[in-house]
């Protein structure tokens, strides 16, 4: 809401009173208020009813040759976030882990591009699977979210 300037949700302070720090706590009552604002604030718009009118949409696809190095690195990912999938789809927390998701496409369409857009520490998805679930750990949550908070530097 800052970049709208809406106060008094732009101002910080009265944004994580109200918003931010309820919704960290699960307050679902807070859920149903940032919703409706959201609502009011937004311009919801139809295909039938767009502001403007758009160009029609175009879907090409687009096939590259890769190196037989890059070739290698990229079906070893694509295996491995296959599989990353596959797990998160059987146990049922796909949902819970859509950035995760979502990350890994990103990271399997940037290798495609370039191998060196994908960082090597970034190459091995196993690292995600073993991910510890915090959800339980509010404590430790809310010192994470505080130092995202203050904008200081993670150092270990």
């Amino acid at each position: 809401m800052a970049f709208l300037r809406f106060e008094p949700f732009s101002i910080k302070s009265y944004w994580q009173s109200l918003i931010q720090h309820p919704l960290g706590q699960g307050n679902k009552n807070r859920l149903s208020r940032l919703q409706v604002m959201m609502a009011t604030t937004s311009l919801r718009r139809t295909k039938e009813k767009s502001l403007i009118g758009l160009p029609p949409k175009i879907v090409g696809t687009c096939y590259a040759d890769l190196s037989s190095e890059e070739r290698q690195i990229y079906d070893h990912m694509e295996g491995e976030a296959k599989g990353l999938v596959q797990n998160l789809i059987n146990s049922g927390s796909l949902m819970r882990n859509y950035s995760t998701v979502l990350s890994i496409i990103l990271w399997l369409t940037q290798l495609y591009d370039d191998v060196s857009l994908c960082p090597p520490e970034l190459r091995s998805l196993n690292t995600l699977t073993s991910i510890e679930d915090v959800t339980d750990k509010s404590e430790l949550l809310q010192k994470l979210v505080a130092i995202l908070q203050d904008g200081e530097d993670l150092r270990f």
